[in-house]
């Protein structure tokens, strides 16, 4: 009879650890705090690599307010539109995935990426990257 109890009361402990550990591991991929650009009354900033090669890629990430105590924002494809100066020199796309804007180096020069921020209420709506492509 103990035997049976203990080996319930041994898979309830092991369940409650599993869902615990299964929420931890999904909340750990998600963007801690983020909002909407239609939530960002202040300005986008972003940190991203100015420089990339050939065939490279590389990212950006935006931030409401400020880069070091700003949060960070999270879109989709519908709340951004992309255009690039030099279509030739680099491919510039959105990659709400991983709340990012993704470029790859296609030809040696400088590009402008500009990003237009559909639903962002108040402030500046366009973001400006400029790129070198080495």
């Amino acid at each position: 009879m103990k035997t049976g109890k203990s080996g319930k009361f041994l898979m309830s402990l092991l369940i409650a650890i599993m869902t615990v550990l299964s929420f931890h591991t999904a909340s750990a991929h998600a963007a801690p705090d983020a909002i909407k650009p239609s939530e960002c009354s202040t300005h986008i900033f972003t940190v991203y690599d100015e420089t990339v090669g050939i065939g490279d890629i590389g990212h950006s990430r935006f931030y409401c307010g400020s880069i070091n105590n700003g949060v960070p924002i999270e879109f989709s494809d519908a709340d951004l539109e992309i255009a690039v100066d030099n279509p030739h020199m680099l491919h510039a796309y959105a990659n709400p995935s991983l709340n990012s804007v993704d470029f790859e180096g296609l030809e040696k020069g400088d590009a402008e990426v500009t990003i237009y921020w559909k639903n962002k209420p108040e402030g500046t709506k366009y973001t400006f990257l400029l790129v070198q492509v080495k």
